[in-house]
C-alpha cells in the first residue's frame, strides 16, 4: 500500500510552509521575466548547500514557477511530505534508473518545452557551503546537448541569520556555468 495517497495537496503544502517559515524569511532577488520565454526549454541551476531545498522549491513553485511543472532528478525528494505531489521527481541513484529517468527527461522537455522546468544541481552532490561551488559534473553536457535550444537560469540560494536569500541571474542559451553560480553566489549579501 502506498502512504503517499493519504496526504492531500493542501495538507503537504502546509507542512512545507510550515517548515520553510520555521527557517526564517524568504528573499528573492532579481525574479527573472518568464514572458519572453513562454514557450522555451527552461533549464533553472543552483548551489547544493542545504537539505532545505524542497521547502525552497515549494515557495518557488507556487510563485514565479507556477506557470509549469518541475522536473527533478532526485529520489531523496520522496523522503520529504511528499513534494512528488507538486513536481514530477525521478530517480537518480542506479544506473539502469538513471538512464530511464534521463530518457524521459529528454522526451518531456523536447515534446512539451512550455509544460515543465527542469531543475537541476548540476555539482551533483549535497556538500559544505565552505567548499564554495563544486565542479559541475560533466555527464550533464551530454544531456544537455540533447535537449538544445534551451535556456539556462542559474540560481543561488544562501541562508544565514533567520534569512533565506534566493537570488537569481541571467538567462543564458544553451549554457550552464559553474563561473556564473560563483560569481551569483559571491554578489548575494546578507545583513
Amino acid at each position: 500500500m502506498n502512504i503517499k495517497t493519504y496526504y492531500p495537496k493542501f495538507l503537504v503544502d502546509f507542512l512545507l510552509e510550515i517548515q520553510l517559515k520555521m527557517l526564517g524569511k524568504l528573499i528573492l532577488l532579481n525574479i527573472p521575466n518568464f514572458s519572453n520565454y513562454k514557450d522555451k526549454k527552461i533549464i533553472i541551476y543552483s548551489n547544493h548547500f542545504y537539505i532545505y531545498d524542497v521547502h525552497i522549491l515549494n515557495r518557488l513553485r507556487k510563485t514565479i514557477f507556477k506557470d509549469r511543472k518541475i522536473i527533478i532528478w532526485m529520489e531523496e525528494y520522496d523522503k520529504y511530505p511528499f513534494f512528488s505531489k507538486f513536481a514530477l521527481t525521478l530517480p537518480f541513484k542506479k544506473k539502469y534508473i538513471r538512464t530511464a529517468s534521463i530518457i524521459k527527461t529528454i522526451r518531456l522537455l523536447n515534446e512539451f518545452p512550455n509544460k515543465f522546468y527542469f531543475f537541476i544541481f548540476p555539482e551533483g552532490k549535497l556538500h559544505d557551503e565552505n567548499d564554495g561551488i563544486l565542479d559541475f559534473n560533466e555527464k550533464i553536457y551530454s544531456f544537455l546537448k540533447r535537449i538544445e535550444p534551451y535556456y539556462a537560469l542559474p540560481m543561488v540560494i544562501k541562508i544565514k541569520n533567520r534569512k533565506i536569500i534566493v537570488n537569481f541571474g541571467n538567462f543564458e542559451l544553451n549554457t550552464l556555468s559553474k563561473e556564473k553560480l560563483v560569481n551569483l553566489l559571491n554578489s548575494t549579501f546578507i545583513s
